[in-house]
């Protein structure tokens, strides 16, 4: 298992190298642009005298500096905090969401089979009215289909004299 992390963290070793060069050759041929030369130099001036006027500050004014960033980070801090819980409440909100949608496609599913078992029953009850209707039709009755008082049979509890 070792010779394969080897490969791996040399494969991506070669692989930043060769980003990073490729990066390199990028830069050194936008360089060659007079106007992008121009822009970088800009940027650079600009940058570098922002950093001066930052480290004017911090030596001038170090409590001041500290305190200001002490406060930033704070806000920062409630602010990632306040996001944290907001994340939170946005993930209970969609999995009971989600827990509903599950729920309703379960009593969907139930709901379709209570229908189709209720639809079966009537093709069941059509099919034996059906043939009840072809029996009456054709003048042949089983003596089951009949009536009790037709069949001559007494129902339970009842003496055949009455």
């Amino acid at each position: 298992m070792q010779p394969n992390y080897v490969n791996y963290q040399q494969d991506q070793s070669l692989l930043w190298k060769g980003i990073m060069a490729g990066a390199l050759a990028g830069a050194a041929l936008a360089m060659l642009d007079r106007e992008t030369r121009n822009t970088v130099m800009h940027q650079f001036r600009q940058m570098g005298r922002r950093s001066a006027v930052i480290v004017n500050e911090v030596r001038s004014n170090p409590k001041e500096t500290t305190l200001m960033l002490k406060e930033r980070i704070q806000i920062a801090a409630a602010s990632g905090k306040e996001l944290m819980e907001d994340l939170k409440s946005a993930s209970a909100h969609i999995e009971k969401i989600k827990q509903s949608g599950m729920e309703a496609v379960q009593n969907l599913k139930d709901t379709g089979m209570e229908i189709k078992e209720a639809g079966m029953e009537l093709k069941e009850i059509g099919h034996k009215a059906g043939e009840a209707g072809h029996q009456i039709a054709s003048g042949t009755t089983t003596t089951s289909a009949m009536p009790p008082a037709e069949r001559k049979e007494t129902l339970p509890g009842h003496s055949q004299g009455i």
